[in-house]
């Protein structure tokens, strides 16, 4: 193997000479994915995720031959000192082949969280989604091949992973990364990782490369044992080919076994979920607590997991899992439960399972400072000083309280954060109440009730948002106004 990342060609040598079935294997293989392919995505616009080196040389070289490549993307970590070198490569293989190249330069971060190879493909993922979506491109090739899927079952066994990660990779599957961010108001459209050259080992991609005489790069750090998956490749699966010749199509097996038992249990999970998550008007997407102690205790783990993944978050380790579910499950019934996950807060309140909408690392802090609005008829106003927008609406429903349109024309209006001893009247008949009071009746629990904001008018109490107006100050006839928070970083409305 060379320890250069400058392009090479494989000699051609009556020792090295592939079979000719070697040779169109590629060829065959790639035709029936793209006839798949064409079924499930009629019209799918490819770019191919390029690194320079044998395997994605290949495939780009395969797609272009049928002019199925719209884009060649590649992704420099700069973790290498010839990294700028072999994108150079994939450039020169794309250009050769009159396919539009792009190349991008990410910065790799949570190296001690993930380790190095994992924060590295995280941060190649999420950047090759990104090129995609600007491009207009729906489908990103990817050169994983056989080798690559018995790989990867044996490591996720070592490791002890789940039905999920021994299931490896599937032919095609909605890129997650391409749409991690939910809360936008127009959802990115759906990008699909393709992986068409599964079924075929390593020796067929060499094969192909030396028929069509391609120049590749090598990355020397492919031969550092170092690297477990290296040393599994190098070291582990010679001596299981010499006894079972065959792993690689066993192990695929197993791949395809797991992911139709995963896919099963995902069903089950699904199907728990929608019958114990509950939302509620403040506490938002919750899990029914009692309804989830009904569970088997496998079940409540795997609602578990499939309720952090709607929220965004990443399955936690089978140990954190379990011990997540044991203080859930366990604590008493007046205990606050206080768990952290990737950054954000998992609680225990009542007969709810929360996690927040906000992570604890971005909340915005509450402000002694008053916000004074003078209003002058807008239907919004930010007010960044407590994290969020007022909005301003006509209220014409009979018998609803609202602010006078002239009381509020006339202020000025003044919001602030909660400081103690406010008190609030909901009704005309009943008394004035003390705020916490209010809280706990409306099911406000104490994390969020600091960043809740209220509005005066004058010295006067007028609106708590997610609570309602004081009868004494507000209107329910007349000319009337409703009024409207929204969080800044929270999807999340208080009326």
């Amino acid at each position: 193997m060379a320890s250069s990342g400058k392009p090479r060609r494989r000699a051609k040598t009556p020792d090295a000479a592939p079979a000719p079935s070697d040779a169109g294997a590629l060829d065959v293989v790639l035709d029936a994915a793209l006839a798949a392919l064409d079924e499930q995505l009629p019209g799918a616009t490819v770019a191919v995720a390029v690194s320079g080196g044998r395997d994605s040389v290949a495939l780009l070289h395969a797609l272009a031959s049928r002019g199925r490549a719209s884009l060649a993307l590649s992704i420099d970590h700069g973790l290498h000192a010839e990294s700028a070198a072999w994108v150079d490569c994939a450039r020169n293989c794309a250009l050769a082949l009159g396919v539009r190249f792009q190349a991008a330069t990410v910065a790799v971060s949570g190296v001690e969280r993930r380790g190095l190879e994992e924060a590295a493909r995280v941060a190649r993922y999420g950047c090759l989604a990104e090129l995609c979506r600007e491009s207009g491109a729906n489908v990103l090739a990817l050169a994983h091949h056989l080798d690559d899927v018995a790989e990867t079952v044996l490591l996720q066994a070592l490791r002890g992973s789940g039905l999920a990660g021994i299931a490896a990779m599937p032919a095609l599957a909605a890129d997650a990364s391409a749409s991690a961010d939910s809360d936008t108001a127009a959802e990115p459209a759906r990008l699909w990782r393709w992986r068409p050259l599964l079924e075929i080992p390593r020796s067929a991609i060499d094969a192909y490369l030396a028929a069509h005489d391609l120049a590749h790069a090598e990355d020397p750090s492919n031969s550092d044992a170092r690297f477990v998956r290296n040393a599994l490749r190098l070291q582990v699966l010679p001596a299981i080919a010499r006894h079972f010749p065959a792993y690689r199509q066993t192990l695929a097996r197993l791949a395809g076994h797991a992911a139709e038992a995963a896919s099963l249990l995902a069903e089950v999970a699904v199907s728990d979920l929608e019958a114990t998550a509950e939302t509620d008007p403040v506490l938002g997407d919750t899990i029914r607590l009692s309804r989830w102690l009904e569970l088997p205790a496998g079940r409540q783990a795997q609602v578990l997991r499939a309720w952090l993944a709607r929220h965004g978050l990443r399955a936690p380790s089978q140990a954190r899992l379990q011990e997540m579910q044991r203080q859930l499950a366990r604590a008493a019934p007046d205990a606050a439960v206080l768990l952290t996950h990737e950054g954000r807060h998992v609680r225990r309140y009542r007969d709810w399972i929360v996690v927040e909408t906000r992570s604890s690392a971005t909340a915005v802090p509450v402000s002694a400072a008053e916000v004074t609005i003078n209003w002058r008829g807008e239907a919004s106003i930010d007010v960044a000083e407590l994290g969020g927008r007022l909005c301003i609406e006509d209220e014409q429903r009979p018998g609803v309280w609202g602010v006078a349109r002239t009381a509020l024309a006339a202020g000025p209006l003044v919001l602030r954060a909660r400081r103690g001893r406010e008190r609030l009247q909901l009704t005309q008949e009943g008394p004035s109440r003390s705020l916490k009071n209010v809280f706990q009746e409306h099911g406000v629990p104490n994390w969020q009730r600091a960043r809740v904001p209220l509005a005066y008018l004058g010295d006067r109490l007028l609106w708590v948002a997610g609570i309602g107006f004081d009868t004494r100050i507000a209107s329910r006839s007349g000319e009337r106004l409703a009024l409207r928070w929204e969080n800044a970083q929270e999807a999340k409305y208080f009326i």
